[in-house]
C-alpha cells in the first residue's frame, strides 16, 4: 500500500498483453535495475505461433530492454558483470545453462549438451567465482 494510504500501487513491470507472464526476477546488487523472465503465450507451436521466452531488464524508471531471446531464469552475478540463464524452447523441455555478459553478449554454454538429463535452478556463490546449478543425471 502506498504511503498515502489511498493510491493504488502501480505494477513495477507493466504488462502489454494479457498473454504475458513475468517471473524469476533478479535484482542487480546496486538496486538500480532488475532482470526477469518474460513469457509470451502466443498459441499453438504447430501453427507457427510458438511461445516466446526472453530475459528482459527493467530500470527503476520503467525502461524495459530485451537482453536475451529464448531464455529463462536469469541470475545476476554479485559483481554485476555476468548473467547466468537457461535456454528455453517451446518445442522441447531441454534447457542448457549459459553464462553471458550483463548485456547478453558473449554467451557461453557452461555444461555440455547431454551431460545431464536436465539443468534447473542455479545461483552464484557469494564471491561470484562459482556458478552452482541443480541437475538430474542422465537415465534417471
Amino acid at each position: 500500500m502506498p504511503s498515502d494510504g489511498f493510491s493504488l500501487p502501480k505494477p513495477f513491470i507493466p504488462s502489454a498483453t494479457s498473454n504475458g507472464a513475468f517471473y524469476s526476477p533478479s535484482w542487480a546488487p546496486d538496486g538500480q535495475s532488475s532482470i526477469y523472465s518474460s513469457h509470451l503465450r502466443q498459441g499453438d507451436s504447430q501453427q507457427g505461433t510458438a511461445n516466446q521466452y526472453t530475459v528482459d531488464k527493467i530500470s527503476l524508471e520503467g525502461q524495459v530492454t530485451s537482453i536475451i531471446q529464448n531464455a529463462i531464469w536469469p541470475v545476476i552475478s554479485p559483481d554485476e558483470t555476468k548473467i547466468a540463464y537457461l535456454t528455453a524452447s517451446a518445442n522441447t523441455s531441454v534447457n542448457n545453462l549459459y553464462l553471458a555478459n550483463i548485456d547478453g553478449s558473449n554467451p557461453f554454454q557452461v555444461i555440455p549438451v547431454g551431460a545431464y538429463a536436465s539443468v534447473d535452478a542455479h545461483l552464484f556463490s557469494p564471491d561470484g567465482l562459482s556458478l552452482i546449478p541443480t541437475s538430474a543425471p542422465v537415465g534417471r
